[in-house]
């Protein structure tokens, strides 16, 4: 096994190494197959949603979705799932969020996009903020969260066009991981003592150090033959590619 794959391993067990209690063994899972349906059918290859024809034709599937998020019993789902779901749960308010006219693309409309706007989860009021800062970050500690949590703008990571599970979580993550720092729009990477890469490695630093030990540490482990050579040696400077806030809507598919 390669030192790469070796090191993914590790990684994905530690990152998930909770034991359930019983009862959250036994609990029976969420149902996420509606989201499932809805990603396949309205995200494309590269991310982008139909958030138009999503409002015509799946709407209420959404709302349908939405409610049984809101209904659930999040603490007494194993960690896995719990994590799985959360992931889901905020990509899916999102979508409907955009549906309802909010996005991302200024200042102003952020600030409500992401810290007014309350939205019913687990049977609790929360932001996407807090969603993000006080749940799925703060209890799991997985930095690769930030590969599947999409906030509706063009720099995010791409959608992944299947729901979270229990199952599937580990290698969803890593697969949209490696996509995301395999994609040069969002990662251009640079040359010689230079490494570009996505704001998000500024804005939550200390997710990936905790993790790694540094942000270039865990960049390492993700990145190979396309990584300046300054990688090999943790000695590159950090710089960040602009943040397109603009709204991942495919072409002509503006809510």
């Amino acid at each position: 096994m390669s030192t790469r794959l070796w090191a993914a391993a590790l990684f994905a067990c530690v990152s998930l190494s909770v034991v359930s209690s019983p009862a959250q063994a036994s609990a029976p899972a969420f149902d996420h197959s509606l989201w499932d349906e809805i990603v396949q059918a309205h995200v494309d290859d590269d991310g982008r949603v139909a958030y138009r024809r999503l409002r015509e034709s799946d709407a209420a599937r959404l709302d349908t979705y939405l409610e049984a998020l809101a209904r659930a019993d999040a603490a007494a789902m194993p960690v896995r799932g719990r994590l799985a779901f959360y992931i889901n749960a905020y990509n899916a308010t999102v979508f409907r969020s955009v549906l309802k006219g909010r996005t991302a693309e200024s200042l102003v409309s952020r600030a409500r996009f992401f810290r007014f706007d309350e939205h019913t989860i687990a049977g609790r009021s929360i932001s996407l903020e807090d969603l993000e800062n006080e749940i799925i970050r703060k209890e799991f500690g997985d930095p690769r969260i930030h590969f599947a949590l999409v906030c509706a703008s063009t720099s995010c990571p791409k959608l992944a066009k299947r729901a979270y599970t229990a199952e599937n979580l580990d290698a969803l993550l890593d697969e949209r991981g490696r996509a995301f720092l395999a994609d040069r729009s969002r990662n251009p990477l640079g040359q010689s003592d230079t490494l570009v890469v996505s704001a998000i490695f500024k804005w939550f630093a200390e997710d990936f150090e905790a993790r790694a030990g540094s942000v270039q540490e865990f960049l390492a482990t993700w990145l190979d033959q396309d990584a300046p050579a300054c990688l090999a040696k943790r000695a590159c400077r950090l710089s960040y590619a602009d943040y397109d806030w603009s709204l991942n809507a495919q072409p002509n598919q503006r809510p």
